[in-house]
């Protein structure tokens, strides 16, 4: 299934970008899981909630995303 797929795809970034040394060593499956919970997150509960629930704009989502991730992921 396509989450699964990208689950994978996560998962192999960033064990790539921790042998690089662009990242602290963690465990890649689990931040790539991290990653995508958090961008399908939006859209569930947009689904769920409909108009009722404010959501932030798309980008401010994903900065937000990437800034919590990285914070402490950093070498």
């Amino acid at each position: 299934p396509p989450p699964l797929l990208v689950h994978r795809a996560l998962t192999g970034w960033f064990s790539r970008a921790v042998a690089r040394g662009l990242l602290a060593p963690g465990d890649a499956a689990s931040r790539g899981l991290t990653v995508l919970g958090a961008l399908q997150s939006r859209a569930f509960l947009s689904h769920l909630a409909g108009e009722r629930y404010a959501l932030p704009p798309e980008s401010a989502h994903l900065r937000a995303v990437v800034d919590g991730l990285l914070d402490g992921a950093l070498p």
